[in-house]
């Protein structure tokens, strides 16, 4: 027998507010311009040193990607619901807005090059700098497997999945899954851009390791952080509560004064 078919949110038009959009997207191509300048400036001021030369072309490459990361956020629209699959079952939902992670890990990648060519530089050199040459690859091995864990699946970027009978959130911490006949409230937190899926047992979480992610969240319900999808947090709600059979009970949560 074949799974439901999971109808797709659908949610009133919205786009980033263009004051959002356009201040981070100046902000972040003045400083990849200023990173471009710096390396131009190296390029001068140094003699033709393989070092210096390896460390202008990474400062270059990095500026390079905060001018992309800013044209990016320029052009952000808000997230469009997608239909995927989850535990083998069809499921629809939102996945937030992945530019700024895409970026860090750009960022992240070029870090530990720039970190294993130096090495290699040193190494070919006779070893000039060793055992300093080594601190910097011992650094690049944190985000190194900060990449490792969002490839294998343990760290993601924020969406929420609905399939026929139950809710999955993934996150930066890692994922976690509650039965939709589990789901005892909604409330929303508007000034928080959050909603907070309230159960009446913990949701099946499966965390990424302590050191790369934050502490979990102390409530026994889902927080989800509703900022990168790009659509208001009543919407949000709105569609969860649908969902979970709760429509017209969802909580506005105001903030107190």
């Amino acid at each position: 027998m074949a799974a439901p078919v999971v109808r797709l949110p659908e949610f009133p038009p919205r786009e980033v507010p263009l004051r959002h959009r356009l201040g981070a997207a100046l902000g972040n191509g003045a400083l990849g311009a200023v990173m471009i300048g710096i390396a131009a400036a190296i390029d001068a001021a140094t003699p033709p040193d393989p070092f210096p030369r390896l460390l202008a072309w990474f400062v270059r490459l990095g500026g390079l990607s905060f001018v992309g990361f800013g044209v990016a956020q320029a052009v952000r629209r808000a997230a469009r619901p997608r239909r995927t699959t989850r535990d083998g079952s069809p499921a629809a939902g939102l996945r937030a807005w992945t530019g700024d992670l895409v970026h860090s890990m750009t960022i992240d990648v070029l870090f530990i090059a720039l970190c294993v060519a130096g090495l290699w530089l040193d190494l070919a050199s006779g070893g000039r700098f060793l055992p300093w040459s080594l601190l910097p690859a011992i650094f690049a091995v944190w985000p190194a497997v900060r990449i490792g864990l969002y490839l294998a699946g343990r760290k993601f970027p924020e969406a929420i999945w609905l399939s026929a009978d139950a809710l999955a959130h993934e996150t930066e911490w890692g994922s976690e899954r509650v039965p939709l006949d589990q789901v005892t409230g909604i409330v929303c937190a508007p000034a928080e851009d959050a909603v907070v899926v309230l159960t009446d047992r913990q949701p099946q979480r499966t965390p990424c390791p302590r050191p790369w992610r934050h502490r979990l969240p102390e409530t026994e319900g889902m927080v989800l952080l509703t900022r990168g999808y790009g659509h208001r947090p009543e919407d949000v709600a709105g569609w969860l509560a649908d969902a979970a059979g709760l429509s017209g009970t969802v909580t506005i949560d105001h903030p107190r004064r």
